[in-house]
């Protein structure tokens, strides 16, 4: 079987005995340049005759320049296909063959490949990847580390750097040395091809000072003596060196994989015979040095401790060991496996475990490192390794008799994932660990803490509990605990409910109560609290406690409990510090000191990596959202729109001016930074008050509509709402401001809505919530966004307007959750005032474009730190848009 070449100039492979390449005959006749592919992938065919090798040859000269270039249109260099004119074999036609058929052939099968390319989604090693793998390595620079045994027998390493040329008819891999193909291009003067294949090469000795100074003493281009020192800082780049594209190859008794790492491994086990399911186990550490697994003697650890170098060889094979880290590892937990005379309770166990995650040597590892490449590792029983997955996935919690209890007391039925979430909470509770339900807002968390407070009740005999909430969601506690939890005896710790005489009372009988709720502005005022130990400590809408160093967080800090928990629906408000200053609640220690967490962060922030932190705080929060359909698939949708207003005349004027005023205003504070932050800060509020109204900024109670673009779109979109008599809830982070809203809407509407801000009393709030969630009730709520952006429950709305932005959309998003959430019925639709043009805009975009911390660890939202600009970029980010206004 031979491939023939008609006068034509067309190829053509008479029919075979053999049967088996009747449909390769048949395609290549038809199309000759897809049968000059199939020829590329097919060992074969590649062989079977003169005139088959020369046709594969003469493609592999193609596919080896494309290869070269990354990219199918390479142009035949007269030289090659002289040369292939001169070498063609004696097959039938050969005298046919010349240089401009070779050209045209090469030309068309360029052509084909690129075609396919064009409609390939990767790049082109992932291309031919999938369609040609014999030649996705080929134009690679290759670093080939090899262990050798010099003269003397002491071992060392061989280092070679090659160039793959080509895939030869075995098929292989042919490898170039590169200090010969850098010597052959030179004398050949192909420049720009070498600068092209040189170009990986270049790029890592930039990075990587080690490489540098391989090719700066020519070690890199002849094969070279390395030292062990030496092989571990070339083993040490590897990920830069994979990441230029060179491709690095390891000795094959390592199975071209890193050497093992010795590494300290702690066991935790049970102690006695007493069951672990009853929660009261002692457990111990147990300390040892392994390697793959196994446990190195005392010898081999004084040996390999003993040693320089950071590659050693112990047991026949290579194994790198970090002596430093190794022995500060080691003294930490032999030190820790002192301290445990009696053992540990589960939850000190698993905070030593955390807290040494955060502050070991190796917390830079923390951020970039897997398990499996760190130089610790823990074991535990098969019993404590099901209870961890149990914190960490509910759904393994099996069933109890916590389930009969809610039955009998709990005046609801727990949607699926709410039942999974109490037990989760029981789990907790029994561990003694301390925990955040993390839910998203509208989820059902009230409900999951009073089904605990039930649960605990009667099993736990421990009494009393202690919640402490925002004073705005007192009322709707005491209205949710008397409505599903009857036989739950509760008092209110705040004088909106109690006389001064009725609180001496409930102070003196605090043990007959099952529960105690005061707010965390009121709880300072009872200083008895302090004194008692409570069952659980629960802090509703913990985002609050984000200020480690207030005295409201320290005052809740302060109390003593047997188990805290946190209950918000935002861990992170503004930045991972937040989620500290929560776990310093629930878990303190769990997560180190403040300065010690703010160094870990910095590491995982730089290298945009947050999987050991998620790792870390997996079982000790539980979060599920509601736009999982596996949480909740009954949920209406919610869309957001952004309505963007022009500035007014008198807007326009005003913004410039004080634009004006606040780059003088920064040139004469410029040398006292506070004032200057404090200048600013008060001049992004202004911003905001004109973008609302010029009459909120002068204070002058002039409220001419026409004069902001903000009322007279808000009226197109309260006219529309009204008209189909739907209800709307308003936010604005102004309470000055929600007068003048109440007035404007009552006249689109016809009638009075409510309005609810700071001042607004406690006992108030709750009646006007139920009211408005009467249907027949005010079509409109008028809520300042810090009294009422949380806890509360409005699903009658389905519109909700944010008049003025808040700059961080964890704050809105909560907000919007009072309308979207279980219970609603309609789909909800959010509208976002937005001012063209100014700070107002940008500020969207910026946030648009910085949803979170780069793969957050829950879901972060940015914190905007504008005050840390310059002054120009201070004027050029709240300066006007003029382009909005041509």
């Amino acid at each position: 079987m031979d491939i023939e070449l008609y006068p034509n100039k067309t190829l053509y492979i008479r029919p075979s005995e053999d049967k088996s390449f009747d449909q390769f005959i048949t395609n290549f006749n038809q199309d000759n340049v897809k049968g000059l592919l199939t020829l590329l992938n097919s060992s074969e065919l590649r062989t079977h005759s003169l005139s088959f090798s020369f046709w594969y040859e003469f493609c592999c000269e193609m596919m080896k320049a494309s290869c070269f270039n990354e990219n199918f249109e390479t142009i035949a260099a007269d030289e090659i296909l002289a040369q292939y004119t001169r070498n063609c074999p004696f097959m039938k036609g050969y005298e046919y063959l010349d240089q401009e058929l070779l050209k045209s052939y090469w030309q068309s099968i360029s052509s084909k490949m690129a075609d396919e390319f064009k409609n390939f989604s990767g790049d082109f090693r992932s291309f031919l990847e999938k369609n040609y793998p014999l030649w996705s390595q080929v134009g690679k620079i290759y670093f080939h580390l090899a262990e050798n045994i010099s003269q003397s027998g002491n071992p060392s390493f061989a280092f070679l750097a090659t160039f793959s040329s080509r895939v030869s008819n075995k098929p292989r891999m042919q490898h170039v040395p590169l200090g010969r193909l850098i010597s052959d291009s030179i004398d050949k003067n192909k420049s720009e091809l070498l600068t092209s294949i040189l170009k990986p090469l270049k790029l890592l000795a930039e990075q990587n000072e080690f490489v540098h100074s391989l090719i700066e003493s020519q070690r890199l281009f002849q094969t070279a003596q390395l030292n062990h020192h030496e092989a571990y800082q070339l083993l040490s780049a590897s990920e830069e060196i994979r990441s230029t594209g060179i491709i690095f190859k390891l000795p094959k008794s390592w199975n071209d994989r890193p050497p093992q790492k010795v590494k300290v491994s702690v066991g935790m086990s049970g102690e006695g015979e007493e069951s672990f399911v009853g929660f009261n186990h002692l457990f111990k550490f147990h300390v040892s040095v392994t390697l793959a697994g196994e446990v190195l003697s005392e010898e081999e650890i004084r040996f390999i401790l003993n040693q320089e170098q950071k590659l050693v060889q112990i047991k026949g094979q290579w194994v790198e060991v970090n002596k430093e880290k190794i022995t500060q590892l080691l003294e930490k937990w032999q030190k820790i496996s002192y301290l445990q005379k009696e053992g540990f309770s589960f939850s000190q166990a698993m905070r030593y475990l955390g807290h040494m995650k955060i502050s070991s040597p190796q917390k830079r590892l923390a951020a970039r490192d897997t398990s499996e490449r760190s130089e610790f590792e823990f074991k535990a029983s098969d019993e404590i390794k099901d209870l961890i997955r149990q914190l960490e996935q509910p759904q393994f919690i099996s069933m109890s008799s916590n389930d009969d209890i809610l039955k009998a007391s709990l005046k609801a039925n727990l949607r699926p994932y709410q039942s999974e979430g109490v037990r989760w909470l029981r789990l907790i509770s029994q561990l003694n660990l301390g925990g955040c339900l993390a839910d998203d807002m509208g989820l059902g968390k009230t409900i999951q803490i009073i089904s605990l407070l039930l649960i605990e009740k009667e099993l736990q005999k421990q009494k009393p509990s202690f919640l402490i909430a925002p004073a705005s969601l007192m009322s709707n506690w005491q209205e949710e605990l008397a409505k599903f939890a009857p036989s739950l005896s509760f008092a209110m710790l705040h004088r909106s409910f109690h006389t001064e005489q009725e609180l001496k009372k409930i102070e003196e009988n605090y043990r007959s109560y099952d529960l105690l709720i005061t707010s965390y502005t009121s709880l300072r005022s009872f200083p008895w609290v302090y004194e008692k130990t409570w069952n659980l400590l629960l802090a509703d809408e913990a985002q609050v406690l984000k200020n480690p160093s207030s005295v409201q967080t320290l005052s809740v800090k302060k109390m003593m409990s047997r188990v805290r928990f946190a209950i918000t629906g935002t861990p992170i408000e503004n930045h991972l510090m937040d989620l500290w200053s929560i776990f310093d609640f629930i878990c303190p220690n769990l997560l180190g000191g403040h300065s010690e967490f703010f160094k870990f962060t910095k590491v995982m922030t730089e290298t945009k990596n947050f999987a050991s932190l998620k790792e870390l705080i997996k079982p000790y929060l539980l979060r599920r959202k509601k736009t999982d359909s596996s949480v909740i698939d009954d949920l209406p949708q919610k869309t957001e729109m952004k309505c963007y207003c022009p500035l007014t005349k008198d807007q326009y004027l005003l913004y410039k001016a004080t634009v004006d005023e606040l780059g003088k205003q920064l040139k004469e504070s410029q040398d006292d930074e506070i004032k200057r932050k404090g200048l600013i800060l008060k001049f992004l509020i202004r911003f905001k008050q004109i973008c609302n109204h010029p009459s909120q900024f002068y204070n002058d109670d002039i409220y001419d509509y026409s004069k902001s673009a903000k009322f007279l779109r808000l009226k197109d979109l309260l006219s529309t709402i009204a008209s189909r008599n739907e209800k709307v809830l308003i936010f604005t982070q102004f309470k000055e401001i929600t007068g003048i809203l109440d007035q404007y809407l009552s006249e689109i509407f016809g009638r009075r809505g409510y309005v609810l801000h700071g001042s607004t009393p406690v006992a108030k709030r709750k009646l006007l919530v139920s009211e408005f969630q009467k249907e027949a009730s005010a079509p409109y709520f008028i809520l300042s966004l810090k009294a009422g952006g949380t806890g509360l429950n409005l699903t009658q709305a389905n519109h909700v307007i944010h008049f003025d932005r808040w700059w961080n959309p964890a704050v809105e998003n909560q907000a919007t959750d009072r309308a979207f959430r279980i219970g609603q019925t309609k789909n909800v639709i959010v509208h976002k005032l937005i001012t063209r043009g100014t700070i107002e805009e940008r500020i969207d975009k910026m946030l648009d474009s910085k949803k979170s911390l780069s793969d957050s660890v829950i879901e972060n939202t940015p914190n905007l730190n504008l005050t840390e600009l310059s002054n120009e970029e201070i004027i050029k980010f709240v300066s006007l848009d003029i382009n909005a206004y041509i």
